[in-house]
């Protein structure tokens, strides 16, 4: 630690010998009283300028002078002065002005001296790589069904936008009818899916005139459909449980997310089922997305 004497410019210095062989690294914090400031942001118009200068064994260490600017605003430009004799005399033909430009090394330097720093990859990352999902599948309906299929008579497209959560379609299910009041997804057509342990869902719905305790359900079937596995309900005023959602009428529910955990097979299907009792009981699908990862 240096502290300077006084107010006004003073100059602190530290010399260090490098162990032969060995990479080092520096650390410099400037501090007021204790606590660590960045470089000219006091509030005296101070200025702190680092020089780093480096030298042969048994040599002087090179020395330098730090001029003030004529604008107060500005930062000082350092300027070297002189250098040990045992470096050469001849200097780069351009400086950068806010630091010195040290000579080459000697030629006669100890071969044990490192001449070059150690690559990125011989250093661990700092951070992290966050873990990227990769989409299948996405359904808007705007155009057609998007490669899911409809069950039935109690599934059909609907286009007129009041109920689709983004552009004019979405797809309506009503009623109780089983498969009729179904849409599938063969997630065996949307790729290999041994490349994935954790598939994600997510969807955007409407509900209307859903009466207490009618539903609607995400299933899976690891078997082209022959039987159905309840994944999540959504339920009209549902009793607390892990896999069952509350659901109120006449409103949006956004981007809901559900994730089924693997291992995945060519087999593999997913549905949405309506629960309901009439025709007029109906849930608006839309925006459905299908991730991998």
């Amino acid at each position: 630690t240096r502290v300077p004497p006084d107010g006004g410019k003073q100059t602190l210095s530290v010399q260090y010998t490098l162990p032969a062989g060995s990479l080092q690294g520096v650390r410099v914090n400037f501090r007021w009283r204790g606590s660590v400031s960045t470089c000219s942001t006091g509030s005296y118009d101070d200025h702190d300028d680092l020089i780093f200068a480096v030298g042969q064994a048994g040599t002087s260490p090179p020395t330098t002078s730090v001029a003030p600017s004529s604008q107060p605003s500005a930062r000082p430009s350092m300027v070297p002065t002189t250098y040990p004799s045992v470096m050469p005399s001849s200097r780069p033909s351009s400086t950068p002005s806010m630091a010195p430009t040290l000579p080459p090394a000697p030629s006669h330097s100890p071969s044990s001296v490192p001449t070059s720093l150690p690559s990125s990859s011989q250093f661990p990352s700092p951070v992290s790589q966050v873990p990227q999902w990769t989409e299948l599948s996405y359904a808007s309906f705007e155009n057609g069904w998007d490669s899911w299929v409809r069950g039935g008579s109690d599934a059909g497209r609907y286009c007129r936008g009041t109920y689709a959560a983004s552009g004019d379609c979405a797809i309506r299910l009503r009623d109780n009818s089983k498969d009729q009041s179904a849409m599938s997804l063969n997630l065996g057509d949307l790729g290999d899916l041994l490349l994935f342990n954790v598939l994600r869902v997510t969807f955007s719905f409407y509900v209307s005139s859903m009466e207490d305790q009618e539903d609607f359900m995400l299933e899976y079937s690891s078997n082209y459909g022959s039987d159905w596995d309840i994944v999540r309900t959504w339920k009209r005023n549902a009793y607390a449980s892990v896999d069952t959602i509350d659901i109120d009428n006449n409103r949006f529910y956004m981007d809901e997310q559900v994730t089924l955990t693997g291992p995945f097979s060519s087999t593999a299907w997913i549905r949405f089922r309506c629960d309901a009792s009439h025709n007029k009981d109906r849930i608006f699908i839309d925006d459905v997305r299908v991730e991998g990862f």
